[in-house]
C-alpha cells in the first residue's frame, strides 16, 4: 500500500496486492491484482484502471 491511497465504501483488497501511491479505489470494488502506476482511479468487480494521471 502506497501513501495517500483512498478506499471507497465496501471495497475489498486481497492480501498479496500492491497499490501505488495517490490511488483512489472506487466504492464496491474488489482489487485482485497489482497496480504499480500511481495517480490513478481504479474500480470494478475485478479492478481495472478507470482514469490515469489524476493528480
Amino acid at each position: 500500500m502506497g501513501d495517500r491511497v483512498w478506499f471507497g465504501a465496501f471495497s475489498k483488497v486481497y492480501k498479496v496486492v500492491t497499490i501505488a501511491s495517490d490511488t483512489v479505489v472506487v466504492a464496491n470494488s474488489i482489487v485482485t491484482k497489482n497496480f504499480v502506476n500511481g495517480k490513478c482511479i481504479i474500480g470494478g468487480s475485478h479492478c481495472r484502471m478507470l482514469k490515469e494521471n489524476t493528480v
